[in-house]
């Protein structure tokens, strides 16, 4: 027996998606999981702050978004990038998630847009999660300070397998983030 209402959300999910979203094409998956979150993901709380910013890599932009906690200063950073598979997901699908992170840890957030499969193969992904993890640590995102905070790295999903093989491969290498 299911609960009324969890009944009435998976109805509700299989809305947006299809038994045959899997078959579909990759730019009509990636149209279905942004209507999907743009109808069940969480708002953006009031007074945390936002802004849009690129870092070069390799002559490419890519790009990135801090969210500032309103009324305090950040005693830390934290990188977040996104969940969807490496072929879904956005800046925008989890806007609210991350800006929930930085309203209840105080920390400033900054979500990575990396490269998304298939159009771009393995390691493109985790070689941007490394660009921006290196970016941060160095202050050489558009927001110079984070260089000063400790840096903590966040995910879900795919997101959380990259900042996970990132970890890995920055301690295999004997890479220092930090002094």
């Amino acid at each position: 027996m299911i609960d009324p209402d969890i009944r009435a959300f998976i109805a509700d999910t299989e809305r947006f998606y299809p038994s045959d979203a899997a078959s579909r094409s990759v730019v009509e998956q990636r149209k279905l999981y942004d209507d999907y979150a743009r109808t069940f993901g969480l708002a953006r709380p009031a007074g945390v702050a936002t802004e849009d910013g690129l870092l070069m890599v390799e002559g490419r932009a890519l790009r990135l978004r801090r969210y500032r906690p309103a009324n305090a200063a950040a005693h830390g950073n934290v990188l977040y990038a996104h969940g969807g598979g490496f072929i879904v997901g956005s800046l925008d699908s989890h806007d609210g998630i991350v800006a929930r992170i930085a309203e209840r840890t105080g920390a400033d957030v900054i979500a990575v847009d990396y490269r998304l499969a298939p159009e771009h193969t393995c390691p493109a992904a985790l070689d941007d999660v490394l660009a921006a993890i290196g970016a941060a640590a160095s202050g050489a995102t558009p927001w110079p300070g984070t260089a000063s905070r400790p840096l903590v790295l966040c995910g879900d999903s795919a997101g959380a397998t990259l900042v996970g093989s990132a970890a890995l491969r920055l301690l295999s290498s004997g890479t220092e983030l930090a002094g």
